[in-house]
């Protein structure tokens, strides 16, 4: 349907026996074919020339190709936005994803600034942004940084290198120890080198050991040229330490059926080196191997790999025990890490665990976790009692802490199930089996049960009135909590639909089960001035629910003036001022339409004044702006740009201009 630019309000309707009924309403953004283009500059890169890259639609006219300009120091290069780019298409849909630009400039070595415009769909052209960009020749020397030095075992070095005009060629790195040269490649993993040169990947580490003796020695490392000439990167006197004893953590001791201790241990002087250990209990010996899995060790020794855990398990009687535990040097010393005192669990000891939850919203929900401290993998069968009638289940689900507080448990030890029950008060008992056999109660409570059609309960807590009405709060069904509130705002005599499914932290804890996805928040319209606004939560069944009424005052998305306009000299000056009330320290952007061509410029001049109208805005909102047009009587118009896709019109006039 034909529609004028701007904001529209669309209602849609059913005819039912020759009566409409009236289903709805909400705003649509109507765009003009001659819109402004709008789009990104996505990249600049400078290696033999200049090259710019990015995206560019008119919104208004999806199928038609932006013209896109670019000046380096002036000089000014044009190619159309028609190429490939992926995403386009399902930002702006029916545009298709032909709206890429990528543009190369000849440029010689050195800095430059380069300028990049939009053409408008009919005439004139918007100024995208601007920019110095460094150019360096293919053959420019290798830059790079000598991160690290280190000396257990030998002599480590480590760090990056990349040649700037050549970015995806590994440069070659030379390291000499007391004059005697080495060679590497810094070809590996490098985090980060691809952000500071674009295009390069991040593969320009290097690292590598070069056996040394014990004591201090001249290292220097240096960096090839793609013409064979090696450039220093510095030097340093490195000392060399001997051998040093294996590194670990004694991570966990657990005492469920017998004597259960895990950790990791790695030489840091032979990182590949499997460590050996025993662990005694009451100073009896038991052997094990660090070779199993541990997370992180490699991040700790890169290099090591994670390679480097252990857990033995070693049978013991129900009591305390003294455990300590010892790990192999390299010359095969034993050295303690540690000793404690271990309390050991029988295997058919009461299982242990929280009920941690009782509801009744539309039956009985109870939760919690249990697990027998002396077989900590095995499960425990969980009774749930309801006015006499039992339920059997299991504690085997996902409960995060369990292994926390039982190491070597695991975190499946939770329970939670849903039964029905009529409305009212019931009497709710939990048993626990135990694992020799028999059942231990584990408490019993009286829980109410709220039907599923219950009213609906919730908050209203907050209505501003910024260009509209906004309001945010949370709404659920106490007898329904996972279903979602329908809601309804009135403003006078308007209706606007919203739905409390949005999150909104704290109404599973109030609530438990429901989760935390039961807030609302939305702008509805409304015209600057005061509104009775009423907000409702809608009934399961029928009817609603008054969260609250309050009259709101509403003021626009955009405030400013036109203050002055001229017409001497070959140009239309206008002044004034322009901010948006409710971001009041951002800058807004005011257009100025010449006989329909648009300008946009950015509204932060100094305006002294504009901080006491608006407090905490300053006084930085200003414009001044002259604009060359041809002699005789042109229309004129200002419009402050914003929030969003508005537009607010700060007036019109017919503008005489003398030469």
């Amino acid at each position: 349907m034909p529609a004028a630019a701007g904001v529209r309000q669309v209602c849609l309707y059913i005819i039912d026996s020759g009566k409409d009924v009236k289903q709805g309403c909400l705003p649509v953004v109507v765009v003009a074919p001659d819109a402004a283009p709008t789009g990104v500059w996505e990249k600049a890169t400078g290696i033999d020339q200049i090259t710019v890259s990015g995206w560019a639609v008119y919104p208004g006219d999806l199928g038609k190709a932006v013209k896109v300009s670019v000046d380096v120091d002036g000089k000014r290069t044009t190619a159309t936005a028609d190429e490939a780019s992926p995403g386009v298409g399902a930002k702006y849909p029916g545009a298709g994803d032909n709206h890429g630009y990528s543009i190369n400039i000849p440029a010689s070595a050195g800095t430059h600034t380069v300028c990049l415009y939009l053409a408008y769909v009919s005439t004139g052209e918007a100024r995208q942004g601007c920019l110095v960009q460094h150019v360096v020749t293919a053959d420019s020397p290798p830059t790079g940084v000598w991160e690290k030095s280190s000396g257990t075992n030998g002599v480590t070095v480590s760090g990056w290198a990349v040649y700037p005009g050549a970015l995806t060629k590994p440069v070659a790195v030379m390291v000499t120890i007391d004059g005697v040269r080495h060679s590497l490649i810094a070809g590996g993993s490098s985090p980060g080198i691809n952000s500071r040169f674009p295009g390069a990947g991040d593969s320009h580490g290097y690292s590598g050991t070069f056996p040394s003796t014990v004591g201090s020695h001249e290292v220097c490392v240096y960096l090839t040229t793609l013409d064979g000439v090696d450039i220093r990167q510095g030097c340093l006197t490195q000392k060399v330490s001997a051998p040093i004893l294996p590194a670990g953590v004694w991570q966990r001791s657990s005492g469920a059926g017998g004597v259960t201790v895990s950790g990791w241990a790695v030489y840091p002087d032979a990182k590949t080196t499997t460590v050996k250990g025993v662990v005694t209990v009451d100073g009896v010996a038991h052997s094990f191997t660090a070779d199993q899995n541990s997370a992180g060790v490699d991040l700790q020794y890169p290099g090591a790999g994670d390679g480097h855990g252990y857990s033995t398990t070693v049978s013991a009687t129900a009591g305390d025990h003294e455990v300590c535990l010892y790990l192999f040097d390299r010359t095969g010393n034993r050295v303690r890490q540690g000793c404690l005192t271990q309390l050991v669990v029988a295997v058919d000891a009461p299982p242990a665990g929280v009920w941690s939850s009782v509801s009744g919203a539309g039956g009985i929900s109870v939760a919690g976790w249990a697990l027998y401290p002396g077989a900590l993998t095995t499960t425990v069968p969980i009774t749930v009692s309801i006015d006499g009638v039992r339920t059997t289940i299991s504690a085997n689900g996902d409960f995060a802490g369990t292994d926390a507080k039982y190491p070597g448990a695991g975190d499946n030890h939770g329970f939670s199930v849903s039964l029905p029950a009529s409305s009212g008060s019931h009497n709710v008992c939990v048993f626990f089996s135990r694992n020799g056999g028999g059942e231990i109660q584990w408490g019993c409570t009286t829980v109410a049960v709220i039907l599923p059609n219950s009213p609906p309960v919730g908050t209203w807590l907050s209505s501003t009135g910024f260009g509209g009405v906004t309001i945010s709060g949370w709404a659920l069904f106490p007898g329904a909590l996972t279903e979602t509130v329908s809601m309804a705002v009135q403003v006078d005599s308007s209706w606007y639909p919203l739905a409390a499914n949005q999150y909104w932290s704290g109404t599973n804890k109030l609530y438990p089960g429901a989760g935390d996805n039961h807030g609302y928040s939305g702008t509805v319209p409304a015209t600057p001035g005061d509104h009775e606004v009423c907000v409702y939560a809608n009934n399961r069944d029928s009817g609603s629910t008054q969260l609250g009424c309050l009259t709101q005052n509403v003021v626009p998305a955009a405030a400013g003036t036109w203050a002055t306009s001229d017409g001497s000299n070959g140009n239309v000056t206008v002044s004034g001022w322009a901010l948006y009330p409710d971001k009041p320290t951002a800058t807004a952007d005011i257009s100025v339409e010449i006989d329909g061509a648009a300008q946009s410029f950015p509204a932060a001049q100094p305006s002294p004044g504009v901080g006491t109208i608006f407090p905490g805005a300053g006084d930085s909102h200003g414009y001044a702006v002259a604009i060359p047009a041809a002699a005789g009587t042109h229309q004129v118009c200002v419009y402050v740009l914003g929030p969003g896709t508005t537009k607010t019109r700060l007036g019109c006039l017919s503008q005489a201009v003398t030469p």
